[in-house]
Parts: C-alpha cells; structure tokens; sequence
C-alpha cells in the first residue's frame, strides 16, 4: 500500500516526525506494544514486591530479626537505584529497546539465584543484582511508551499501561498467599524467570522510539516505522493533514545529565526528586512491611497475614484505575495533590491510637495506599513529560533512583521504629512524610495535561 498521501510532498525532519506521531490514534501496534511492554512491567512489579511475602516464611527459618528484614528490603532497592542510573544514561546513547531488553533478561537470570538461595547473604546479594535489572525496566519503560503516544490520550494511554504495575504487585500477594505456605517460598521467585521470554517479543514488535531516533539524526529509520503505522491506520481511516505549525524547532543537541540542573531544568528536577522520594516511601514502607507487620505484631497465621495485606494491594490497584481514567480531564497537579493529601490524613488520623485495632489498621491502611498509588503510579507520566526526547530517559531513570532511596530508608526506619514506638509511631512517621509531599505538589509542580512533549520541555 503507498504511503499517505501527504507524506509524498513532505520532508522528513524532527518536527515532521513529531507531527505525525500526534496525529496518529491509537492503532492496534500501540496496542500490542503495550502489552509486550506491560508484562514487562508486570513481571517487574511481582519480583520487586515479591520479597515482602518471602520474609514473613524466612523469618522462623533463618532467625532474623527486624533489622535484618529492613536492610534485605533496602539491599533490593539499593540495587534498583544503581541499575536506573546506569541503564538510564545508556538508553540516551544506545536506544530505549536494547536497555529495555537487556533489563529484562538481567532480572529474569537473577531470579534464579533468588530462588537457590540458602542462606540470608546470599538471598541479599541476589536480590542486590536482581535490583539492578528491576530498577532499570520500569522507567526506560515508561519514556518509551511516552515517547510513542500522541498529546490528547497521552495520560490515559500512558497510564493504562502503568497500572499493570499495582497489577501485578497485586499479583504477587495473591499468588504467595496460596503459594507461600503450600509449596514454598523459593517458587515465588521462580516466576521472576518467566519475563525472559518476553526479549524475542521486543525485538519482533517493539522497534526503536521514533522520537529518539529523530533526535540522534536517525530520520530515515523514524520515517520508515512510522510509515507503516501510517499506511496501517489509513488503510480504515483517513489521517488528519501533517501541520508542524505547534511543533517548535527541535534541536540536536547531545544529551547531557549536568542539563538536568540548568536553568530551564533545575526547578522541576528537585521538585520531581522530591516528589519519587516522598510518595514511595509511603507506598513501598507500607506495601513491603504489610504482611510482616501482621504475622509480628498482630500474631496472625502467615496465609493470613498475606491474604489481609492484599486488601491494600487492591485499593493501591483502584487508585492506579482512578488516575489512569480522569488524568487528562482533572490534571496532574489536582489529583497529586489529593492523593498525597488522602493519605496523609488518613494515617495521621490512625496514629493517634497506642494500640490500633486490626480492623481498623487494614482498612485505614488501604485508605492510605489508595491516596499513595494515585501519586505514585502518576509519577511515572509525569516525570518522562518534564524533560525533552535528549534528557527523558536519564530524567525519568534519575527520578526513580530518588523512589530506591526512599524504599530503602522506608523500610529500615520502619524497622527501627517498630520496636520503639510500635505501630503508632510507624503511621505518624508515614503521615507527615505524606503530608509533606501535599505541599510539595502544590507548590512546585507544573501543569502537563493536553501539551504536546515539546511544547512542554524544549
């Protein structure tokens, strides 16, 4: 089939490409790439939380104690901070494919040396690496499914993908909650091998982000994929005229990290910081710490514990669906800042109790995960909007290095506060960190909603 017309008289250049991926609607190959991508992620999610499962069995098993806990939690995190950083700054200079590719086969091999674990150093220097892999996928991801949307849906097309993240964090719980204590917890980390198989997926169906192959100069290849997404979506209706006139000149310029702390970027660099910092610290402390926190403190059996934890999982997964569905009406900035402020209210109101009824403590909890998943998941859009083609994914892998440090301060303080102040102190520590993050939202963030990538980020 012949390409669209009015590409015939057209010139390929970087505004050209960026016209034509606005113009495009949402085509059955988005839709196929986004679930090669999102099982990805959904693999990612089930191995990153899947520890938080693992240690109420091990805890009997290799006598460990509630530090102990909290630095195995902080180990994974450190590693998936490393690995964002790293791999972010090579998909600047090598592609968003190959990175994603290669996390993805790194925690997969990974998952293996989790599940032969036999003792506590080892398990801690598996997971290490592990997190290396696990904390580069998720945000070289999330610029690439960016990158390939168009700036009317670009929220909810984004975030429909993001949501297989709680999904499988939800996930996760259901499956230990059976698996667990029927046939063993090295099993749980046995299904980290699975997304291995996902790298042949990628590299039949998931060609190169045409936005980043226009800023390295690579037009020719931008112009051939988009060509055929171009004569597929033509071939059942017809295509709106290319118009460049809302596109500003874009420049080739080589990305650099020390821009993210310019004058045009240094703003919203720290604010988004910030914000990675304070929303995981709630969501990951109180997703990771949920079922041991039952099986300790409120003595409950261990299927118990994990089956009670995924009320939180679940209501964190509602969250996700809410912001996926009324981003681009309501706006980035509205909805993180109700979601911070839900949940900081709600665990600020539970810590006034000494002794927190159970029923209460699962329910307000979920509350709060509910307000926590809204900011977090939102996060990820948001970031890859705030930075141009040249600095998006090493801004987005940079940010979330900011979610490892608050995922492993969260936990380890939680373990240390535990003990001290028990189950008050935990949630009042929670409260104000999400309080904090209100402000913080209110004060610094832009509105993104219904701007094109360039328009916002030059």
């Amino acid at each position: 089939m012949a390409a669209p017309e009015d590409m015939q008289s057209t010139a390929v250049s970087p505004e050209t490409i960026i016209a034509r991926i606005d113009r495009l609607p949402v085509t059955r190959w988005h839709v196929i790439v986004r679930i090669i991508i999102g099982s990805a992620t959904f693999f990612d999610a089930f191995s990153v939380l899947s520890i938080a499962y693992v240690v109420p069995a091990l805890i009997g098993l290799w006598h460990i104690d509630a530090k102990d806990i909290g630095l195995l939690f902080a180990g994974g995190f450190l590693g998936q901070a490393i690995g964002a950083i790293t791999c972010g700054w090579l998909a600047e200079r090598v592609g968003r494919v190959p990175m994603l590719r290669a996390s993805v086969l790194l925690f997969a091999i990974m998952s293996i040396l989790c599940a032969l674990s036999h003792s506590y150093d080892q398990l801690l220097a598996a997971r290490v690496l592990q997190g290396f892999g696990l904390g580069a996928e998720v945000p070289i991801a999330a610029t690439y499914i960016g990158e390939i949307s168009s700036t009317k849906n670009r929220g909810r097309f984004f975030l429909l993908y993001e949501t297989i993240y709680p999904i499988g964090l939800f996930a996760v719980g259901l499956v230990a909650a059976w698996l667990v204590p029927n046939v063993g917890w090295r099993w749980l980390f046995a299904f980290g091998v699975v997304p291995a198989f996902l790298v042949f997926a990628m590299q039949k169906y998931c060609p190169e982000s045409p936005r980043w192959l226009a800023s390295k100069g690579r037009l020719a290849e931008a112009d051939a994929m988009l060509r055929k997404i171009e004569n597929y979506v033509s071939s059942y209706q017809q295509l709106a005229p290319i118009s460049t006139l809302s596109v500003a000149p874009i420049p080739t310029v080589r990305s650099r990290v020390s821009e993210l702390f310019g004058p045009g970027y240094r703003k919203r660099t720290f604010v988004v910081w910030g914000l990675w910092l304070l929303s995981f610290f709630v969501t990951f402390g109180i997703a990771v710490w949920m079922p041991s926190i039952l099986h300790t403190v409120y003595h409950l059996p261990l299927e118990k514990s994990i089956q009670l934890s995924l009320i939180g999982t679940l209501s964190g997964l509602l969250g996700c669906f809410v912001m996926a569905l009324s981003v681009d009406k309501i706006g980035r900035v509205p909805l993180f800042v109700f979601g911070f402020s839900l949940s900081g209210v709600s665990l600020l109101g539970l810590s006034i109790y000494h002794h927190v009824p159970l029923d209460i403590f699962v329910m307000t909890t979920a509350v709060a995960y509910f307000g926590a998943n809204i900011t977090s998941v939102g996060l990820y859009l948001y970031t890859a909007e705030i930075y141009p083609t040249r600095l998006r994914a090493i801004g987005t892998s940079v940010g979330t290095t900011w979610l490892r440090l608050g995922s492993i301060a969260s936990p380890y303080l939680v373990g240390l506060v535990l003990p001290l102040y028990g189950i008050s102190g935990v949630l009042l520590m929670f409260g104000v960190v999400a309080v904090a993050g209100a402000i913080l939202a209110r004060s610094g963030m832009i509105e993104t909603k219904q701007r094109r990538l360039e328009e916002i980020s030059p």
